[in-house]
């Protein structure tokens, strides 16, 4: 059996998370960035309820299984305590004939019984008269003179003795086999009832059996059906975060057009003027087209499509890791203006620097800062230094090239 309370405190914050967070139209890069944090927060909880989803999916499969066991178990007692029912039928009605051979043995037995108080009234009057004329013919016996008179009286009296002894005889026999057929039909039925009384027994044992391996069952069914509910519940909030970030998303966008309105008029105005970028100083040797490499190391992973090392998911790498050791110095890539130097989401400690015309550079996962919000910068200068927050697996810069908002290839741009 399996609990289900394991999920409830992680579904009740994960509620709250999402009552947090409303889609509210912003037009500064600085909520760009909370926008796109939050994003990046909402991407951890809905790969966190799938997590839990699959875990619960595998309870809720285990559940199943041991339901399905239940009921094969109820199924199977219920077969038994049927084949005990059926055989309670057949010896009950093997009892009902025995009822009605008593039944009948004792309408038989009534009529035997008045034909025998018949029978010893007729044989006690025959006797009575047989006496009677014994007593007052035997002188007339003597009384005959003729031989063959005398035979006739005499046959008669043997006669009327004998009748008498016969139907005595036959009373004893018929009563003999009237208790003999009383005995054999009462010891018949309270075998069959023994039989009955003991088949009874087995019933309620196996029924008891049932009862209970069924109320096993219920409670399968009843965990089953909480899982279930709970896998529903999870696959409604995934759905309700996957439409939350929808709409951050689609604002995230809306201001990516805004600061890309926003850059073109810059540009404009700075052409209108002879306007032109600053200049900047640092370290690194800028490359011909006034880059500086960010950091000295080498990439470690590029541009483009891969498997994230912590998800796991496949998605777009927006920009290069390139390797520097936990605290080394971070340059300005060009010279600019630092819109934002905060926490940002997956990004951890992150920088993003507008250098005008629509181009804009992203150094995350810093271990501190060196500027602040609304610095200007020139090209090689310190803005930070490199560390492992947000999203990493260890030390090293992600920087990312983005024209008007949108992440391009920033290989081209450095030395």
């Amino acid at each position: 059996m399996i609990s289900v309370r394991r999920a409830f405190p992680w579904l009740v914050l994960f509620l709250l998370c999402l009552g947090l967070t409303p889609v509210v139209f912003a037009q500064s890069q600085s909520e760009l960035d909370e926008l796109r944090r939050e994003i990046a927060e909402l991407d951890e909880k809905i790969d966190a309820a799938e997590a839990e989803k699959s875990a619960v999916a595998g309870d809720l499969a285990v559940a199943q299984e041991e339901f399905y066991e239940a009921a094969e178990a109820v199924d199977a007692a219920q077969v038994k305590v049927d084949a005990v029912q059926a055989e309670i039928d057949t010896e009950e009605v093997q009892l009902a004939e025995i009822e009605l051979d008593l039944d009948t043995f004792k309408t038989a037995l009534a009529a035997t019984e008045k034909e025998l108080t018949e029978t010893e009234t007729r044989v006690v009057d025959q006797t009575a008269e047989l006496y009677m004329a014994t007593a007052t013919q035997a002188p007339l016996v003597f009384e005959f003179t003729d031989t063959e008179e005398i035979a006739l009286s005499s046959a008669y009296v043997d006669d009327a003795l004998g009748n008498s002894a016969e139907l005595a005889a036959s009373l004893e026999g018929l009563r003999d086999q009237a208790d003999r057929e009383r005995v054999s039909l009462a010891g018949a039925r309270e075998e069959q009832q023994t039989l009955l009384a003991a088949l009874d027994e087995k019933r309620g044992r196996l029924q008891t059996e049932v009862d209970a391996l069924d109320e096993v069952k219920q409670v399968e069914a009843a965990e089953m059906g909480e899982l279930q509910a709970l896998v529903d519940g999870i696959n409604a909030n995934i759905a309700a975060a996957e439409r939350h970030k929808d709409g951050l998303e689609a604002d995230s966008a809306r201001i990516e057009d805004e600061l890309a309105r926003r850059a073109a008029r810059q540009r404009e105005e700075e052409q209108q003027n002879d306007g032109g970028g600053g200049d900047g100083g640092g370290a690194p040797p800028p490359g011909a087209n006034g880059w500086v490499r960010p950091v000295p190391g080498g990439v470690s992973s590029g541009f483009g499509y891969r498997t994230h090392p912590i998800s796991g998911a496949r998605k777009l790498h927006t920009g290069l890791d390139m390797s520097a050791g936990c605290g080394e110095p971070i340059y300005a890539a060009n010279g600019g203006t630092v819109v934002t130097a905060s926490w940002y989401g997956g990004y951890g400690n992150a920088i993003i620097i507008d250098h005008g015309g629509g181009v804009a550079t992203l150094y995350a996962h810093q271990t501190s800062f060196a500027v602040g919000s609304g610095t200007s910068v020139s090209a090689g200068q310190v803005v930070g230094y490199v560390g492992t927050t947000g999203y990493s697996t260890g030390c090293h810069l992600h920087f990312e090239v983005r024209l008007s908002g949108t992440p391009v290839d920033p290989s081209p741009y450095i030395p």
